[in-house]
């Protein structure tokens, strides 16, 4: 997982973060066209790590419930925010936006 960082995040609480989301995140590698993928979720943090809302895809033309290759990794991008709640090694005073990208060719590299 990569982020497009908003307020005043550091390097390494990005990182904890990317790694925490990318384990819950498991894409199905196995599956043609699945290194492909890309999907951006806009989580919302409230202060503690928790999460102020319900995490966003950013394409709002991707459904989560369908059951194309795109919206099972979709569906399973938003699971492992909601799973991954609270964030805890996020700055106790941080409460903002930031736009996570699940890149699949990435996860399954590391596999």
């Amino acid at each position: 997982a990569e982020f497009t960082r908003v307020g005043e995040l550091i390097g390494e609480v990005v990182n904890g973060l990317a790694a925490k989301l990318q384990q819950l995140w498991n894409p199905n590698c196995d599956v043609e066209g699945a290194a492909g993928i890309n999907v951006k979720v806009l989580i919302h943090f409230g202060p503690g790590g928790s999460l102020s809302g319900a995490p966003e895809l950013t394409d709002r033309s991707i459904d989560p419930l369908s059951s194309s290759l795109l919206g099972a990794a979709a569906h399973r991008a938003l699971s492992a925010v909601v799973r991954g709640a609270p964030f805890t090694d996020m700055p106790p005073n941080f409460a903002g936006d930031v736009i996570v990208n699940f890149n699949a060719k990435q996860a399954c590299a590391r596999r």
